[in-house]
């Protein structure tokens, strides 16, 4: 049976809780004529809820409802992942903190699962979770009363439960990045987690392509590029690059001895004082003598010292692969974009095979560079080919590689292809639609990890905060001549000051004042006021950041509210 309309307002959470209701009626009329404990109580109600809820109001098909011991219902997808559970007791019975507790521990057997219910009834609770090396992290608990929940708040409380058949489009749960969502604490939570688990994962990829391009394993010319950029890279994080730390060691080396203090001395002075600071020194001091003058041998004795910033590197590579899907996943949702990412067209993309007649063939990766393409002149700073594609081996220049460094590739080629399919795959769980600034700073504030955060100088400022000191300073909507002045945030992060300046500016552009006149000069076409707005904001509000993410963020559709 196909799921209940919701042409109408509210009309799918009026029958979710006209069916529930029915049920109880149901089980208490049963037990009634039955007299027997039992016959009109659990098993009745699961089994009413599986026909009546879940295939009746709902849409899932029998076969995709498991009704079991271990998990009283399992909903699996079309894929055979299990994707919501729901722990059934007897109609207004009240569940032990033991109960709960069992219930709870079992949820972890499936990481896949990414809500859960426990139900007696008329009171329902709902687990937003994650599952994540058998280690569950529940991310928000929310509670609904049938008796007393209104037709808004059953829809958004069952919204998981809605069956999206695998070639219709949808990706299965979909949750809502918007202020309208009643959950959006859990939603941010688990986009948080989302996003976490995808820089972590091309972190360690990227973190491996690089000290592989640096061994040649792909070509003495990836090899060269790979060391510039890293070198260009270290300039503009203000870190020593490993030739001038070598260059500044030779130096040392001329005027003392080169012992185990003065080369610890000369590293710490350098910022090289890791935790591999010691296998640095003993391999500095294992040279002859006659190599404590050449630059290549001392370079390879302090790689070792770069493995934190190399891992910065990586993550911050990471991080743009992210942001730049992120931010036309936004784009495609709020209608400015094309939809490419999600949905049915991403589905139709990701079906070509993996492999061809005459080669490999990696649907997730082509799409995503396609994009890039196609949005590098529109957004240059974001989609242009810059230092954090330096693990790009094109085309062209695998041609003359031999038949070992091109399967070296092919493997990375082949994790990339996952991981993209999976960045995906988990971005579209997302509708993004109508999501403001205040949004879309929450999420960048949240799942950029504490420990980054500190590194990058990432303090976040309160709305009251920004505000108090933007009209100490007068950059206030009313001041006459605001859109003569030039704003500059020069570590902008989430974009707390740029953004709130931004929405001043526009607001003050909106209102009549001689300054601005040439935009509401009567006659003019709207779209010409606004081609000249944008112009003019364009050049009046700025941002600065060291995190590619950050950076991208402030591009997103929504960042001017």
């Amino acid at each position: 049976m196909a799921p209940a309309s919701n042409g109408d307002k509210h009309t799918l959470g009026k029958k979710i809780l006209a069916v529930s209701r029915s049920i109880l009626q149901r089980c208490e009329e049963v037990g009634e004529k039955v007299g027997y404990p039992g016959e009109g109580g659990e098993r009745r109600f699961r089994g009413w809820l599986g026909s009546d809820l879940l295939s009746g109001v709902f849409g899932w098909p029998s076969k995709n409802v498991v009704i079991g011991e271990r998990f009283d219902v399992l909903l699996v997808n079309d894929e055979d992942h299990a994707v919501a559970t729901i722990e059934t007791k007897t109609p207004y019975h009240q569940a032990s903190k033991k109960e709960r507790q069992d219930f709870e521990e079992r949820l972890s057997g499936y990481p896949t699962l990414r809500t859960a219910y426990f139900t007696n009834g008329p009171e329902w609770e709902r687990l937003d979770i994650v599952v994540s090396g058998a280690e569950l992290r529940i991310l928000d608990r929310s509670r609904l009363d049938t008796n007393v929940s209104s037709h808004a708040l059953a829809e958004q409380f069952f919204g998981p439960l809605q069956y999206r058949a695998a070639d219709s489009g949808a990706v299965g749960q979909v949750y809502q990045v918007n202020r309208s969502n009643p959950f959006i604490a859990s939603t941010l939570s688990r986009l948080a987690h989302d996003l976490d688990e995808i820089v972590a994962e091309f972190t360690v990829l990227f973190r491996q392509m690089f000290y592989g391009l640096r061994e040649r394993r792909a070509g003495e010319e990836a090899q060269k590029i790979a060391a510039a950029v890293y070198a260009q890279w270290c300039g503009k994080s203000l870190r020593v690059t490993p030739q001038a730390a070598a260059q500044r060691l030779i130096e040392k080396f001329k005027e003392e001895d080169a012992n185990a203090l003065t080369i610890g001395r000369t590293l710490t002075d350098l910022g090289l004082d890791g935790t591999n600071k010691d296998q640095v020194v003993e391999a500095i001091m294992s040279l002859v003598p006659s190599r404590l003058g050449d630059e290549a041998a001392i370079i390879e004795c302090l790689w070792p010292a770069f493995a934190p910033f190399i891992d910065q590197l990586s993550a911050q590579t990471a991080h743009v692969i992210l942001a730049r899907t992120l931010l036309y996943r936004v784009g495609e949702d709020e209608k400015v974009f094309p939809r490419r990412l999600s949905g049915s067209e991403l589905n139709k993309w990701l079906e070509a095979p993996t492999s061809t007649i005459t080669g490999w063939k990696f649907p997730g990766t082509e799409l995503l560079e396609d994009v890039r393409t196609e949005m590098q002149t529109f957004l240059p700073t974001v989609y242009l080919r810059g230092e954090f594609d330096w693990w790009a081996v094109l085309p062209e220049k695998r041609i003359s590689l031999n038949t070992g460094e091109r399967a070296w590739l092919r493997d990375y080629d082949v994790e990339m292809e996952r991981l993209n399919k999976l960045m995906l795959r988990r971005l579209s769980h997302y509708q993004f639609e109508s999501v403001d600034v205040d949004i879309w700073r929450n999420i960048y504030e949240h799942y950029l990890p504490a420990d980054e955060r500190q590194k990058l100088g990432g303090f976040y400022t309160p709305d009251e905060l920004v505000n108090l000191v933007l009209d100490l300073g007068g950059y206030v909507a009313h001041q006459e001549g605001l859109c003569g002045l030039t704003y500059i945030d020069l570590a902008c992060g989430s974009g707390a000051f740029v953004t709130t300046a931004l929405g001043r500016l526009l607001a003050h552009l909106d209102t009549e004042m001689p300054c601005h006149k040439v935009l509401t000069k009567k006659g003019e076409p709207e779209w010409k006021r606004a081609e000249q707005k944008l112009k003019l904001v364009a050049s009046r509000v700025h941002a600065i950041d060291l995190h590619p993410f950050a950076r991208a963020h402030l591009k997103n559709p929504s960042a001017a509210g």
